[in-house]
């Protein structure tokens, strides 16, 4: 029986995997559910901690950043169980990043720490360096500029001197991000083209659309509409074949967003309808707060100005 219960494991696992290939993101979630569900039953702890963190993923990528954060703690914990510290660090940070991007800053400082105790038992610089940034952009978001600016250029610094683009692409966008918290605009502005260039030329692709949308809704709310709407078309072009990568779908709603608000402003309200109805779907799934705001004040505006006051004081 023992073993009969494995190969169906071996064999839920491989639907899971193939329906996540396809697509098919219900069925690979349900799959991953009765994996996680049937290890638990036979005191697989690790088999659990596995599949709760491919589960995260699949939840990711539907759009359901709670279950996705739900999901990376409960495999944090099984990681933790088995002692696999580096693995639970790992979980914890991913769910940090997208509490603190989603505004939920005291339960991303919460996940944090947890994380870095992890990391007490077992050291690993790269987990350390995405902690740094990750921690940076939430003390950054919470006012606490010069700290947030400190911990992010650590991160870049030591990033660069360890080899490791993937990091320091992440740092140089917290760094922007940070800047563009506190109002210097001219710093975020240099900070993202920096950040588009780095990862352009290391193909870092989803990093670099993200930030290049980040910088059209700095330029637009800095008044240089041209340039924010050549930047919202190339971040759009460059995501038409991005297939289900969470950051370029991010980033394409992001570019829809910041372009609807920019059409709306100049009048131009088909195209603008056009962009928020195709936006929609993506309203509060990714986890990004500043995109959803740019989305519903782009509605917002346009309900106002065709003179649907009440729908417009609802947004």
């Amino acid at each position: 029986e023992g073993h009969e219960e494995a190969e169906r494991l071996i064999t839920l696992a491989c639907v899971a995997d193939c329906a996540q290939l396809c697509g098919e993101l219900g069925e690979a979630s349900r799959a991953w559910r009765e994996v996680a569900d049937r290890a638990a039953r036979t005191g697989d702890v690790i088999g659990v901690a596995r599949a709760r963190r491919r589960l995260a993923g699949v939840c990711l990528l539907e759009g359901s950043s709670q279950r996705a954060v739900d999901a990376w703690i409960a495999a944090a914990l099984a990681f933790s169980a088995c002692r696999q510290h580096a693995d639970a660090a790992e979980c914890r940070l991913a769910a940090a990043s997208l509490l603190q991007s989603s505004g939920r800053l005291t339960g991303a400082m919460e996940a944090l720490a947890a994380a870095q105790a992890e990391l007490l038992n077992s050291p690993r610089l790269d987990l350390e360096l995405r902690g740094l940034i990750v921690e940076g952009r939430t003390r950054g978001k919470l006012g606490q500029t010069e700290r947030a600016a400190d911990l992010v250029r650590d991160a870049l610094s030591r990033s660069l001197q360890a080899g490791l683009p993937a990091t320091a692409a992440d740092a140089y966008s917290a760094l922007a991000v940070v800047l563009e918290n506190a109002a210097d605009y001219a710093g975020a502005r240099d900070a993202y083209a920096a950040a588009v260039e780095f990862c352009d030329e290391r193909g870092i692709d989803g990093e670099a659309n993200v930030c290049l949308g980040c910088l059209a809704h700095l330029l637009r709310q800095t008044g240089d509409w041209r340039r924010s709407r050549t930047l919202c078309a190339e971040v759009l072009t460059r995501t038409t074949s991005a297939g289900r990568d969470p950051l370029s779908t991010a980033a394409r709603y992001a570019a829809q967003s910041v372009l609807a608000m920019l059409h709306t402003c100049r009048g131009e309200l088909g195209p603008a309808r056009d962009l928020l109805a195709d936006a929609a779907s993506a309203l509060g799934a990714h986890g990004y707060l500043g995109p959803d705001l740019e989305y519903l004040g782009a509605r917002a505006r346009l309900a106002a100005i065709e003179g649907a006051g009440a729908a417009a004081a609802a947004e």
